[in-house]
């Protein structure tokens, strides 16, 4: 795990969002929602969560995903 970030979906819904990377050094997101009556967890790309930022005018959202994303890169670098 990089890092994660809670996505303010609704008011009363915010779940985590988990940055993960592969072996290979793939990026990748976990988000955690409910469906019904269990949490089901679901893939998503960066874009994905960036775009909903924007367009949510969730401005410091985009800076911490930009902030993880950045912070995986610098661990890339530092090996």
């Amino acid at each position: 795990m990089v890092g994660r970030i809670r996505l303010p979906l609704t008011v009363t819904h915010r779940p985590w969002a988990t940055l993960h990377r592969t072996a290979t050094g793939e990026l990748y997101w976990i988000v955690r929602l409910w469906i019904v009556d269990r949490p089901v967890e679901r893939r998503v790309a960066t874009s994905t969560l960036r775009d909903y930022a924007v367009e949510s005018r969730l401005p410091i959202l985009a800076s911490t995903i930009d902030q993880l994303i950045d912070r995986a890169f610098e661990v890339d670098a530092g090996c």
